[in-house]
């Protein structure tokens, strides 16, 4: 007798966990939810320029209808300028499938050497379940040569002057924007600049007022690879070419 009853009791409780799994299941067969692709992307746009990227996103269910999610500017949370970006107010995930992609287009305005932020989401619908928003760390990218200028200020920065100028003469750099000394008086530490130049010859010049020299001063490529370098022991100045 014990024997049959205890095999009522687990006949009982596999059937009790069964059910309820399958309840659970079918709970989560029937929830409608939709994500974007990721939560967080580094998003380039190039120098005076657009970009696009498009993105995906994924719906826990597959229906025989086209539905459509509504995308929405989170522009409490965003700092990249409103006039910038374009974004759809809405995708559309096509029946018979669980995804959909959709583009957004950055324009390089505002954007500064800092960058910004674009936070995008679903807008709430009745009977809809979202995922995370998805955050664009927004930054400016060189679709040239990314050139980086450094140089190490002395104890009298007020005695340097120094040009970048290209093949016909035009500066594209300067300490000062009226050539001569002063341009970094009463600063301290280092100066480092980013510059995007297209294909050409370039000449650096630097000049010291007092005839001794100053900081050291590097021009190299974004990879690292030199294009001038001193460790500051010019005396009244220096130069050096080099081609892009």
């Amino acid at each position: 007798m014990k024997k049959y009853l205890s095999l009522l009791v687990l006949s009982i409780a596999f059937f009790t966990f069964t059910s309820c799994e399958d309840d659970s299941n079918a709970t989560i067969q029937n929830i409608d939810f939709v994500s974007f692709e990721t939560e967080s992307f580094n998003f380039g746009v190039d120098i005076d320029g657009a970009n696009t990227n498009e993105f995906n996103v994924y719906t826990s269910k597959v229906t025989g209808a086209d539905r459509t999610y509504s995308i929405t500017v989170n522009e409490s949370l965003s700092t990249a300028d409103p006039a910038s970006y374009t974004v759809p107010a809405s995708i559309v995930v096509p029946s018979g499938s669980n995804t959909a992609s959709f583009p957004i287009e950055i324009k390089d305005l505002n954007i500064g050497s800092d960058g910004k932020t674009l936070v995008v989401e679903f807008a709430e619908q009745d009977g809809i379940s979202t995922g995370k928003e998805m955050i664009l760390n927004i930054s400016q990218i060189c679709p040239l040569n990314d050139v980086k200028f450094s140089m190490v200020l002395d104890s009298w920065p007020e005695e340097v002057y120094w040009r970048l100028s290209d093949s016909a003469g035009n500066i594209i750099g300067t300490s000062s924007a009226t050539p001569g000394f002063g341009g970094y008086a009463g600063m301290s530490g280092s100066i480092a600049l980013d510059f995007c130049l297209p294909n050409d010859t370039y000449l650096f010049e630097v000049f010291d007022g007092y005839g001794d020299g100053a900081g050291a001063i590097s021009i190299s490529l974004a990879d690292g690879t030199s294009l001038f370098s001193s460790d500051g022991a010019y005396g009244s100045g220096t130069s050096g070419s080099f081609t892009l």
